[in-house]
């Protein structure tokens, strides 16, 4: 036999265990909230410092672009049958892309469902308020059902909360 739950303990607590093991909870949710908001705050000064070392690096890279651009544009004959060059470090060339362009979707889709293709699609997604409140208006949704039960809880004082967010 094997054993999902047993409550034996929890039958012989009393009121003042509870009580200090939820501040025991408690003080333990406020420490991870404030461990979350250090590790956030570094992540986004890392962020910040990221952006900051990036800025003259990507102008660089722009400037030089511009004239690697003018000179194969210069010199777009070289480019021709060889359409790149290769050096120790890099290759530089040009290359034919294709983009599509949607200027129209709605038309896209007549189109594709006129054609039978599948050209586009579409995502299903229920609302849970919509269908909750119809259910209580007495419908029978198939394929949907309130489910009521309780949920066990134990929040920190929101005043503990706030001061350890400052």
């Amino acid at each position: 036999m094997v054993t999902l739950s047993d409550n034996r303990r929890a039958l012989t607590m009393t009121k003042t265990e509870a009580d200090n093991l939820s501040d025991e909870i408690a003080k333990i949710q406020l420490r991870l909230e404030q461990v979350t908001i250090k590790t956030e705050r570094e992540i986004q000064a890392l962020k910040d410092r990221l952006k900051i070392e990036q800025a003259p690096l990507n102008e660089e890279i722009a400037e030089k672009m511009q004239v690697l651009d003018a000179y194969i544009n210069a010199h777009k004959d070289a480019f021709d049958t060889v359409r790149h060059r290769k050096t120790a470090m890099a290759k530089y060339g040009v290359r034919a892309v294709k983009n599509i362009k949607i200027s129209d979707p709605d038309a896209v889709a007549s189109y594709s469902d006129e054609q039978h293709l599948a050209l586009y699609s579409t995502e299903i997604k229920v609302d849970k308020t919509a269908v909750k409140k119809a259910i209580e208006e007495g419908h029978d949704v198939p394929g949907a059902q309130l489910v009521s039960g309780e949920r066990v809880f134990c929040d920190p004082d929101k005043k503990l909360l706030d001061e350890v967010r400052k």
